[in-house]
């Protein structure tokens, strides 16, 4: 089952701004090179498992696997470090990717 078959989607935005919606408490933290690419080979290792992942208005993520399962996740994206990377990740690799905005569900786009 598609996210669109349940949901309408008015159109796309981009991954930046949905990074910049969240603004941490306090200074983001920076990763290593080793980390980031850690994190973004979680996001390509999710575009494998996930038939979509969806992000809240507070960023934080979640989505239902192919199996049929779902995953939810505590992570806020632009919030947690690292977290955009494992997004950039999954929309590189093909899985859709979806944001709740103020008018409601879009697409996000790199």
């Amino acid at each position: 089952m598609s996210f669109e078959s349940n949901h309408t989607v008015v159109g796309d935005v981009a991954l930046e701004t949905i990074v910049r919606r969240r603004k941490p408490v306090w200074g983001r933290l920076e990763l290593s090179p080793l980390e980031r690419d850690a994190n973004y080979a979680r996001g390509v290792n999710y575009a494998g498992e996930m038939e979509y992942i969806a992000i809240a208005v507070n960023n934080v993520w979640g989505g239902r696997a192919k199996d049929g399962g779902s995953v939810t996740s505590y992570e806020a994206i632009g919030y947690h470090a690292g977290a955009d990377r494992m997004i950039l990740g999954a929309i590189e690799s093909g899985c859709a990717v979806f944001a709740y905005c103020d008018d409601g569900w879009r697409r996000v786009t790199l």
